[in-house]
């Protein structure tokens, strides 16, 4: 099976290739050391976040809290375990769908009139951000879960009988 790869990298996108996860935000490839996401678990998350997107994502609620920060100001921020900011950790979280993402960290950040997406390598630095669009991302999600709903080729390549 060739991958099938559903939205942009610099922004958000996610493929297969057999049980092979593909998987970028913000540029970063999250799935670069586990690529093999347990995929009951994976999907349920997932679907979970294509409800969200889809639902119309009112994340903007938030931008009064995180005006006047940058987008890296932000995202670093949500991380600050002294910060003000502990209940919008979890709300502004994106791509948090287990131990197949867990090294890395991402939000939905509304600033400044604009929805970006943050993502950073726990314990890393560095952070990368990219404008983020909802419809776009939940189609991509939707694309991805049609493709996920057909079996998986076996690794022989043969079918099963």
């Amino acid at each position: 099976m060739t991958l099938s790869e559903f939205g942009v990298r610099d922004s958000f996108a996610l493929g297969r290739d057999g049980e092979t996860l593909s998987l970028y935000v913000a540029g970063i490839h999250l799935t670069e050391f586990d690529d093999r996401p347990y995929w009951p678990a994976f999907l349920t998350a997932l679907r979970g976040t294509h409800r969200r997107l889809a639902s119309g994502l009112n994340v903007g609620k938030h931008e009064q809290l995180l005006s006047g920060l940058s987008v890296e100001d932000a995202h670093w921020s949500l991380l600050d375990p002294n910060s003000t900011f502990d209940d919008l950790h979890s709300e502004l979280r994106f791509a948090n769908w287990g131990p197949t993402t867990d090294g890395h960290v991402c939000f939905l950040l509304p600033i400044n009139g604009s929805l970006f997406v943050s993502c950073s390598e726990v314990g890393s630095l560095s952070v990368s951000t990219a404008p983020f669009q909802p419809h776009d991302s939940a189609v991509a999600i939707s694309q991805f879960l049609a493709e996920a709903a057909q079996p998986f080729a076996p690794a022989d390549g043969f079918a099963a009988r």
